[in-house]
């Protein structure tokens, strides 16, 4: 009988920090290695996938052209469903990898510290 491969979520918010943008990228998978629930760890075996992957496949290389040798995250989100992509995260223990970016332009008024109670109200 085959054993079931055990996989772990794992999820991380990635900042671009600029006066100019707010911009974040939401990377979430499965790992099969337990070790890749690290922020660093999991980075360092992404960027090992993500240069397997420009390496050996065409798609890779001209991903890699396009970026004019810069291939970070937000670039990786337009590529996602690259098969020749997953074959590398898979090699790498990497699988159902997403990116979604988030990119707000607007000075917003909501902030991640706004008290979202009415105090004024509460002293009637």
């Amino acid at each position: 009988m085959r054993s079931r491969l055990r996989l772990y979520p794992v999820q991380f918010i990635v900042p671009r920090l600029s006066i100019e943008e707010q911009t974040f990228a939401i990377v979430k998978a499965q790992v099969a290695d337990p070790d890749l629930i690290q922020t660093r760890k999991f980075l360092n075996i992404l960027i090992t996938a993500v240069t397997t992957w420009v390496r050996t496949t065409q798609n890779g290389r001209r991903a890699w052209a396009k970026s004019q040798q810069g291939l970070n995250v937000g670039d990786l989100a337009h590529y996602i469903d690259s098969p020749g992509l997953r074959r590398a995260l898979v090699l790498h223990n990497i699988y159902d990898l997403t990116i979604q970016i988030i990119s707000d332009l607007q000075t917003s008024p909501w902030m991640f510290d706004t008290t979202l109670v009415d105090s004024m109200q509460l002293d009637e």
